[in-house]
């Protein structure tokens, strides 16, 4: 290589090294860091569950304020405030929105309704359980209330249903790559990172799922109702806005089988009300939907 052609080579270089530390800026800028906190579960219908331990993110995709959480053996979520003493457990089962991305866990859902509850009605005191699992599905939130009430003596839920669950589960440990090499390198590189998530919504049509089978749902809300009656569980299901499925009426389907149901008006998309990636509530929108289910929060664990 003569001389003239080694310089070129090096501005070209020097060039494509600023290109690629610019963007890798730009990309922690707009793209949240890995956070692996989800593990592989033993029951084939949940697919996976909330892994033990302590974990500081700055966002699931897209970046926000750097929150804590910190998941315990039963795989849910602790922190927030001190139960009375002899609050009455209840726990809340759901996807992201219940579990409080990119919250502090007392401003999670669950501590939210704790304070709500308290500020209502003094004499009642629960002890809110924070076991959502960020991804989940109809059809894995109610597998996942069968084993708390089963495995774990639960018996009193409240399940709060996105418009979005009536599709079919998708595995979301799959926003961490399988390969150990390329995992590595999306911990640590925002770029292979985008790289990478650019790709998962390709493949998932922008995660827009298949709904799930009809029948699977019924089959799956039987179940789920036979249990809750054999063990005299108390729950009341929250389905937030609309039940986006073609062939299943969620609010019809819960009505004939007599479970307890409160529908509650979406959080509008706001910037007042949500974080910047447009779906998860801030702490302001969940104040919003806590205020719209306390009424049906004091009934659920009033005695009957």
């Amino acid at each position: 290589m003569t001389p003239k052609w080694r310089r070129r080579a090096a501005r070209w270089g020097a060039t494509l090294a600023l290109i690629l530390v610019a963007s890798e800026l730009l990309a922690r800028h707009f793209i949240s860091g890995s956070l692996n906190i989800l593990r592989r579960s033993n029951d084939p219908l949940l697919l996976y569950e909330l892994k033990p331990g302590h974990y500081v993110s700055d966002g699931y995709f897209l970046r926000s304020p750097v929150v804590e959480y910190t998941v315990d053996e039963r795989g849910c979520r602790q922190g927030g405030g001190v139960p009375a003493q002899g609050a009455r457990p209840v726990y809340f089962l759901g996807s992201s929105l219940v579990f409080g991305i990119a919250l502090e866990a007392d401003s999670a859902l669950p501590e939210v309704a704790r304070r709500a509850l308290a500020a209502r009605t003094p004499s009642i005191a629960i002890d809110p359980k924070n076991c959502s699992v960020p991804g989940y599905s109809l059809l894995q939130t109610l597998r996942h209330a069968e084993l708390a009430i089963e495995r774990d003596g639960v018996r009193t839920l409240a399940l709060v249903i996105g418009p979005r669950h009536g599709t079919i589960p998708w595995d979301w440990m799959r926003t961490a790559p399988s390969s150990p090499e390329f995992r590595w390198l999306t911990e640590r590189v925002r770029l292979a990172r985008l790289a990478h998530l650019v790709r998962l919504v390709g493949e998932s049509d922008g995660f827009r799922l298949p709904p799930a089978p009809p029948d699977d749902l019924r089959a799956a809300l039987d179940h789920f109702t036979a249990v809750v009656r054999r063990t005299g569980t108390r729950v009341t299901v929250f389905p937030l806005g609309r039940f986006e499925h073609p062939d299943f009426d969620l609010p019809r389907e819960l009505q004939l089988r007599s479970l307890t149901m409160v529908a509650l008006e979406p959080v509008p998309h706001d910037p007042r009300y949500v974080h910047p990636d447009g779906d998860h509530w801030n702490l302001a929108g969940t104040t919003r939907i806590v205020e719209a289910m306390t009424p049906a929060l004091e009934a659920l664990v009033t005695p009957q």
